[in-house]
């Protein structure tokens, strides 16, 4: 079923000139980068614009265009990575309304209780796999249009700093549904939200062994701390993995670009045919808050070869 499709890492470093006399002078470059959470087979988009929706309040109006470069990309292919889409954009400073992305279509490929898998896509895409005829219709109400509105907290984005970054993601699993028509298509009805980067959040687990444990080999091949996996699930169907690497001889696994304010559960993924045990036992609450990076420490308290 579908879970995840994408978290939309957006890097704005934003300031310009403004006809709003409190807002601050200058000019500065919009960078924007994209990153996904995989839950399924594959999920392309094509994304035709991206805009600032300028809001009364600030004295702007109108669209204010990030970029109208058509770009198109498998989400899934963005895992715990980054893509940019937009980079040294001059844009006005001052009070916009919302960000929006204009999406002209797309597909998902979800996966059926038999292992196969069933395609979905917009009306007439021309980025279907070779040979490929969908097998129902996904929806994408007005995006192509009005554009899909990024919500922030407040309500407003601010582009007041010599380098404002912001955050949005894209939570797909409250994003996408079947037709309540029960045509047996799809309906993409987004719920993405936005936060300034200094106010969002990360997470660094680390991984050792107890003084007692010595890992094993597992089919004549010596097991080694990077061979474990840290996952993330924040318990609605949307989980973030990362191998552990050794930095500075700390086995670390981190999560960039998290939203804060949320509560993960944190489970370690071993190699086949291992069992151990680990202190704290898990899985254990890694809670993220805004502008802090949230750190987690666990140790190996046990390792052997899993009974036959």
């Amino acid at each position: 079923m579908l879970k995840k499709l994408a978290t939309i890492a957006l890097l704005l470093p934003l300031l310009a000139s403004c006809q709003d006399a409190n807002a601050p002078s200058g000019t500065s470059k919009v960078t924007l980068m994209l990153t996904d959470d995989p839950g399924f087979a594959s999920a392309m988009v094509t994304i035709d614009g991206i805009y600032l929706q300028g809001g009364n309040d600030g004295g702007d109006a109108g669209r204010v265009w990030l970029s109208q470069t058509p770009v198109t990309t498998d989400l899934l292919t963005l895992k715990n990575d980054v893509l940019g889409l937009v980079d040294n954009v001059e844009v006005p400073s001052g009070h916009y309304a919302d960000l929006r992305f204009v999406i002209s279509g797309g597909y998902v490929e979800v996966e059926n209780a038999d292992g196969t898998t069933s395609l979905y896509a917009t009306p007439d895409y021309g980025h279907l796999p070779d040979g490929v005829t969908p097998d129902g219709s996904l929806q994408m109400p007005s995006y192509v249009a009005s554009g899909l509105k990024v919500k922030f907290d407040g309500g407003t984005v601010d582009i007041t700093g010599t380098q404002e970054v912001l955050l949005v993601d894209f939570d797909v699993s409250q994003s996408f549904g079947h037709d309540a028509g029960g045509a047996g298509g799809w309906v993409m009805t987004p719920v993405i939200r936005g936060a300034h980067m200094d106010l969002t959040s990360s997470a660094t687990v680390t991984l050792a062994l107890a003084d007692t444990v010595t890992l094993p080999s597992i089919g004549g091949t010596q097991v080694q701390l990077g061979d474990f996996t840290a996952v993330l699930d924040d318990g609605l169907g949307n989980t973030k993995d990362a191998a552990f690497a050794s930095v500075n001889g700390v086995y670390t696994a981190s999560f960039p670009y998290l939203m804060p304010e949320t509560t993960w559960a944190l489970q370690i993924s071993g190699p086949a045919g291992l069992t151990f045990t680990t202190d704290p036992v898990l899985p254990g609450d890694v809670t993220t808050s805004s502008g802090q990076d949230a750190h987690f420490e666990v140790v190996i308290t046990s390792a052997a070869p899993s009974a036959p």
